[in-house]
């Protein structure tokens, strides 16, 4: 038995302290996007299960069934993991070229993430901003926004520096192949 923990600030401004008890994982996020997708803003959330406490990314909640993307991504493990699947390519087998390429790649994935993290955080400061009352609970809701916000601006900035050195270093192997 899992016991999801709900800090939120509800519709008239007020913080909301809340705990429950799920069957599944599933449960517990559905149940966070869903308080996501109402007038209700999350100031925290984390999970308690077998005395291990998990707190979750606010961020991740923005309405969508992630459940639904769990089960689909636990059902590409088994998948994976299942005897008889082929291997795939061995790292150690993969030529500098291939493995830069797959690292530049990785980084534009990781970059799409930060900037769709980004973009939800404004947008939620933008809600926070027009829809709450004044006092302590909008101020202190715009001021996690707003760290959250500097923090993946910051995480973005460095995988952009690092997806760019990987960027150069392939362009010095295709020079290298081709002297």
């Amino acid at each position: 038995m899992i016991t999801l923990h709900i800090q939120s600030i509800d519709q008239q401004g007020q913080q909301r302290n809340f705990h429950c008890k799920v069957n599944r994982l599933e449960e517990a996020l559905n149940a966070l996007s869903a308080i996501a997708l109402s007038d209700n803003h999350l100031l925290e959330a984390y999970i308690v299960e077998n005395g291990h406490c998990t707190y979750l990314p606010l961020q991740a909640f923005d309405g969508e069934d992630l459940g639904k993307a769990v089960l689909e991504l636990q059902a590409q493990w088994e998948k994976i993991l299942a005897p008889g699947t082929p291997p795939a390519k061995s790292p150690s087998n993969l030529t500098p070229h291939e493995r830069i390429l797959i690292w530049v790649e990785q980084y534009e994935t990781v970059l799409m993430g930060y900037d769709r993290d980004i973009a939800r955080l404004e947008t939620l400061m933008v809600q926070a901003h027009e829809q709450l009352k004044e006092g302590s609970s909008k101020d202190s809701l715009l001021r996690h926004y707003h760290t959250l916000a500097t923090q993946q601006h910051r995480l973005r900035a460095n995988a952009q520096a690092r997806q760019h050195k990987y960027i150069k270093k392939l362009a010095s192997l295709k020079l290298n192949c081709l002297e």
